[in-house]
């Protein structure tokens, strides 16, 4: 069959090849989105942690006693929880890895030309980077001095980067000695270390930014009568650590210390809703191909019953049922080649219009064919099914 018999065959029957390209732009886009946001979301998942989850707490403790003294509270709770068995050290913190919010804007420089980056201060005291079990990679750690301890209006002036906030900034120089900018119009900090990279929070992850993170010397006290702390624990002990947390709080009155969570907990209350909405899109995604598969059947079905008299004709001339069969398969390949087409071209539009897809590369491209291969695939069964039944019949049956 020639390419001119097919189109004049798809022009023939122009409203069910326009309902069938319909139906495979439909499932070509939104089973490749549907892939594409659970590549996304796996890849995020298996990047390097930098720290070891399972072996890390988190607490809020929050008071209700009247007039309390947060300053005294801050130091005994690090007292208190340092004391609990397994614990290898503590300390206060704003943020929780991994799971760290809205990030905070920085800047390079002052004036007109001071350029922007995306990044999470975590404000820690001086065992901070032992406690998340950071390693320092060049430069200094915090010292009791450089740690600022206040209600928020006293600043340090130093800070540390990640490594790859590091190279962010300073790709062209060392960054140990340099300057930035915490805030707009705030005054200016040294940088003097660099540590290995950790996942700051899954927002600027799926950003392709995982491992931008700034550690500050400074605890602030009366963040709205709480205060968050991280926990390094013996391998192993995070359960018992964490009873044993729960335990502490609900003896002391007018304290909470919320619930006891280690980072791997954390990780995936982080991922929950993404791999959720993952997997009903996949949901959808399998139920749109098998209506798509039926609704391929009835459409070629009715086709074919308004093709009877040329079949019969065909199969009287001697045409073997497997060369019909074959060009029916041909003529609704073409048709759904060009729904695949505009199905790619919808993928495209959708990853770059929702930030669920932002970071979709050519190269992701591939697994887009992979669907279109399954496409074909299933059209070429609902063709083979369709059309079989009626071709191995007598033509003498097919002109009743």
């Amino acid at each position: 069959m020639n390419l001119k018999h097919i189109l004049k065959m798809i022009k023939f029957h122009k409203f069910f090849a326009l309902v069938i390209i319909l139906q495979v732009t439909l499932s070509m886009s939104v089973v490749s989105n549907s892939f594409f946001l659970g590549l996304k979301v796996y890849k995020e998942w298996s990047l390097a942690e930098g720290i070891v989850p399972e072996e890390l707490i988190t607490i809020s403790a929050k008071t209700y006693q009247p007039g309390a003294n947060f300053q005294s509270l801050l130091t005994e709770d690090l007292d208190e929880l340092s004391k609990i068995k397994g614990v290898k050290g503590v300390t206060p913190i704003n943020l929780t890895p991994i799971a760290a919010g809205w990030p905070n804007t920085i800047y390079d420089s002052e004036g007109e030309n001071k350029t922007s980056l995306q990044t999470h201060i975590f404000n820690v005291d001086s065992n901070g980077l032992n406690v998340l079990g950071l390693k320092l990679i060049e430069g200094r750690n915090f010292n009791s001095i450089d740690v600022k301890y206040s209600d928020g209006s006293e600043q340090p002036n130093v800070v540390m980067l990640s490594e790859a906030m590091a190279e962010e900034l300073f790709s062209d120089s060392d960054a140990i000695g340099k300057t930035i900018w915490l805030a707009e119009d705030s005054s200016p900090v040294e940088v003097i270390g660099i540590y290995s990279n950790f996942i700051s929070s899954q927002f600027l992850a799926a950003k392709g930014m995982p491992y931008r993170s700034i550690l500050q010397p400074k605890v602030v006290w009366h963040r709205e009568n709480a205060q968050s702390y991280i926990i390094r624990v013996e391998p192993g002990t995070a359960g018992s650590v964490k009873n044993a947390i729960s335990d502490h709080y609900a003896q002391i009155v007018g304290r909470t210390g919320g619930r006891p969570d280690s980072l791997a907990d954390v990780k995936w209350q982080v991922f929950f809703e993404r791999v959720g909405t993952f997997l009903m899109y996949m949901t959808i995604s399998a139920l749109l191909l098998i209506i798509t598969f039926c609704g391929l059947i009835g459409l070629i079905n009715f086709i074919v019953s308004t093709r009877k008299g040329q079949i019969a004709t065909r199969r009287a001339l001697g045409a073997k049922v497997s060369r019909i069969i074959w060009e029916f398969i041909t003529e609704n390949m073409v048709i759904t080649v060009v729904g695949i087409l505009f199905g790619l071209l919808f993928t495209v539009v959708i990853s770059s219009m929702f930030r669920e897809f932002n970071g979709l590369v050519a190269a992701d491209l591939i697994y887009a064919l992979v669907v279109a291969v399954v496409i074909c695939l299933l059209n070429a069964i609902a063709v083979t099914i369709s059309v079989r039944k009626t071709v191995k019949r007598q033509p003498s049956e097919l002109l009743i």
